[in-house]
């Protein structure tokens, strides 16, 4: 079978092809305009407060069908109705409606109407939008939206609109959104011969109706057909909505949802066709793919001539960091993700860009050919979840990453982000494990075992002329050298366009090096900034000379921890409704010397401190010492750990809140 496959921001499951459907869903009558007194009186949410608007109905129905000839359609009705609470809920009349590019039909949003009512005079007036009205946006070249700005939208509105959607293929049922909502619902009526397993997921209750049993007429070249089947249902009532907290989880996951994922269909001679069988069948079908396997096991190629590159006595390891940095510099990211590469490699080369497969593929092929080992990791960005063991949501992979055989193990690359160095793969794809493809080998690999964000500072203190002045030498590695090249190559894109506007403008040297600057205290000064080295096979280093002033000359008060990993606890929220999830371990040292001047003594120093989560999950070390006319304070900070469930989240919200205000502690010189 010849299949494409294409994804949805909104989770669109497999597509099986992409030809249209001549298939008619039973017509769902949905009434607008029909409110209780509670609903037009209402003025707060009574299970959030505070929100700004509330969803008072979210309801779809749906209808799902496969043609004899094994072409999927399903086509799904929403229906929505929220109330405009105050002035922070105004911005919910301006509605976009994501949808995947579907290219087997070439309306896949239709039956659009949108109203907003208003009370006018004691009476509820209704202004429709203009269909004219209706914008549509590309969002990316694989995903395109709907732009409704509803009339007349004020504090104290109702508005309501439904749609249809035609997709070839599955929809996940969302309960819980970004604003609370009062009841939501969704019907499906699937027939017998689709075989869907359907997975509720997410802490809010939901309850599941009994099925009712269903004959459905559907369309082929043979003339109508009948099929059994069951019309289900799922209500759930006051949802919370998802709330958007550091370091959590992927959002639509963890949220309250139904996810359907086709296991197979009956229609030809009473056959059974798996789709999402496990991940061998899976596997099998991509390394018969002409689009993947059959390019991986194409060796002539000549990619590597077309890459410009020769090799000589190189060991393997450098052939393979040649061939690495050489298409990373060459080849542009397109800003978009994928796993299913949509041109072959020479074209790649050829057009100077493309997606994360397009790259990463072309980054495994070339690899082949210098004879080193490598294959495609298949996987999930963060905002996807994490791959269900036994499960294949083939829908919710969408990242393809190189795995270089090193003996022991393997190395992960990823050249479509040219902030990385050789070993990384890019932050957003930091997330638990991917399935590696091969027909010799069916391996999970752990994608975050050595993703470290590294940063040490070195610095030297002294009072003189006036100022509290020092010297400061710090090094990146790991994913804070990532950080640091992804706000140096924005900063330098903000100078570069600042200097065509202006052509006497000159370059800030300060700004290579923004990011100590945002996170330097508040009354410190840089007086040199010199960076040593941004070599990405090295770590990041940098030097720089400080200063600021004091208020009094009795009592010098001195924060020696310039630069702090956090400015502000992130787990500075009392109740987390979700998990936090870190992408790395986070592992920070400092080594202060601060000189006592002539004619003072030390008045205040910290106390030592050492705090440790359980199971060496994190561990922090706070040791200041006064030795021979100098105060040395070295701190150790370490999150070992990256994903601690919600009952855990007490202890590591204190362990943070106890590092970091011991590391806002002051030394206190006092005049004598």
């Amino acid at each position: 079978m010849n299949f494409r496959i294409y994804f949805s921001l909104l989770g669109i499951s497999l597509i099986i092809m992409s030809f249209p459907l001549h298939t008619q869903a039973q017509k769902k009558k949905i009434k607008f305009g029909q409110f209780t007194e509670e609903q037009k009186k209402m003025t707060d949410c009574d299970f959030e407060s505070g929100s700004g608007a509330v969803i008072l109905l979210d309801e779809g129905f749906a209808e799902s069908s496969f043609s004899m000839r094994g072409i999927h359609q399903q086509i799904t009705t929403y229906h929505r109705i929220i109330k405009i609470l105050n002035k922070d809920g105004l911005d919910e009349g301006n509605i976009d409606i994501k949808y995947a590019r579907d290219f087997g039909n070439n309306f896949p949003l239709k039956d659009i109407k949108a109203v907003t009512y208003n009370e006018v005079d004691g009476k509820w007036v209704a202004s429709e939008l203009n269909k004219k009205e209706i914008m549509e946006e590309t969002v990316s070249k694989r995903i395109m939206a709907k732009k409704l700005i509803l009339p007349d939208v004020k504090v104290g509105s109702i508005i309501e609109y439904q749609y249809t959607r035609v997709s070839s293929g599955f929809y996940d049922w969302y309960f819980q959104n970004d604003l609370p909502t009062v009841q939501s619902s969704f019907e499906f009526n699937i027939p017998n011969y689709i075989d869907l397993k359907k997975i509720i997921e997410g802490e809010h209750p939901v309850e599941e109706r009994t099925p009712v049993f269903k004959l459905t007429k559907y369309f082929d070249r043979g003339g109508t057909s009948t099929a059994e089947g069951y019309i289900y249902g799922w209500d759930a009532e006051k949802i919370p909505s998802f709330k958007d907290e550091n370091f959590a989880p992927a959002r639509y996951p963890n949220s309250s949802h139904i996810n359907f994922i086709l296991k197979g269909y009956t229609i030809t001679k009473g056959n059974y066709t798996p789709v999402n069988g496990n991940y061998i069948f899976f596997m099998n079908k991509l390394l018969e793919d002409p689009k993947f396997g059959k390019i991986l096991m194409n060796k002539d190629q000549n990619l590597l001539s077309s890459l410009d590159l020769t090799f000589s006595n190189e060991s393997e390891e450098e052939k393979a960091k040649k061939i690495y940095y050489t298409i990373q510099k060459k080849i542009k990211w397109d800003n978009y993700n994928s796993f299913y590469p949509e041109f072959k490699p020479a074209k790649i080369i050829k057009n100077k860009k493309g997606d994360v497969a397009d790259i990463n593929m072309l980054l495994i092929c070339a690899m082949r050919e210098a004879g080193l080992k490598a294959y495609p990791i298949i996987s999930m960005t963060r905002n996807r979840g994490k791959p269900h063991p036994l499960v294949v949501e083939q829908y919710k992979f969408n990242y393809l990453t190189c795995a270089l055989s090193n003996g022991d193990g393997y190395t992960l690359l990823d050249a479509s982000d040219n902030t990385l160095s050789f070993g990384q793969i890019s932050k957003r794809a930091l997330n638990d494990r991917g399935r590696l493809i091969d027909s010799a080998r069916a391996d999970w690999v752990e994608l975050q075992n050595n993703a470290k964000y590294e940063t040490g500072m070195g610095i030297k203190l002294k009072v003189e002329d006036g100022k509290i002045k020092g010297e400061l030498k710090g090094r990146y590695k790991g994913y804070a050298a990532n950080s640091f090249y992804e706000k140096k190559n924005t900063k330098e894109k903000e100078e570069k366009k600042e200097a065509e506007d202006d052509e006497t403008k000159e370059t800030d040297q300060l700004n290579q090096d923004s990011d100590i600057k945002n996170r330097l205290l508040d009354e410190w000064n840089i007086t040199e900034a010199k960076l040593i080295n941004d070599d990405k096979e090295k770590p990041v280093s940098f030097e720089l000379k400080i200063e600021k002033d004091f208020e009094s000359e009795d009592l010098i008060y001195i924060e020696p921890i310039l630069v702090p990993l956090f400015k502000e606890n992130p787990f500075s929220e009392e109740k987390r409704y979700t998990p936090v999830d870190l992408p790395y371990q986070l592992k920070s040292q400092y080594s202060i010397t601060l000189e006592i001047p002539e004619g003072y003594v030390v008045d205040g120093l910290p106390e030592k401190s050492i705090i440790q989560l359980t199971n060496k999950a994190g561990k922090f070390i706070y040791s200041p010492q006064e030795s021979n006319g100098k105060v040395i304070l070295n701190v150790n900070f370490s999150v070992n750990k990256l994903y601690h469930n919600k009952e855990e989240y007490t202890l590591l919200r204190e362990f943070f809140t106890q590092a970091l205000e011991k590391m806002e502690g002051m030394i206190v010189l006092k005049k004598q």
